[in-house]
């Protein structure tokens, strides 16, 4: 069938498709946060984390769209028709022509403590 020189070639093509498979496979490196240069330390949070932080955490005075539309359980498209229509729950502030709502806001609607 083999001659040991082929079979010896095949163990070796396995190990390293397989070391590749697993290296591929492997967690992705996180650069340290020090290299990005954020001033702000919930977005250091939520780029760690990956997600939104919780709201009770939440130190800056206004939110995004989708960091709203998180916190309300929400789609961003309903956010932005409250703000269109102006008959939503809460009302956002537009600064440089983009819709920022108020945390405190959000906080007082939910019912959550800071």
């Amino acid at each position: 069938m083999f001659n040991r020189r082929e079979s010896e070639n095949m163990e070796t093509a396995t190990n390293s498709s397989i070391a590749t498979m697993l290296e591929a496979l492997s967690p992705r490196k996180v650069t340290p946060m020090a290299t990005k240069r954020r001033s702000d330390p919930a977005e250091c949070i939520t780029e760690l984390v990956g997600s939104f932080i919780p709201l009770e955490l939440e130190t800056r005075p206004t939110v995004s769209t989708a960091a709203a539309a998180h916190y309300l359980h929400l789609a961003q498209q309903t956010m932005r028709i409250y703000a269109c229509k102006e008959n939503g729950p809460l009302r956002p502030r537009r600064i440089n022509g983009r819709l920022h709502w108020v945390t405190a806001d959000i906080r007082k609607l939910l019912g959550v403590q800071q």
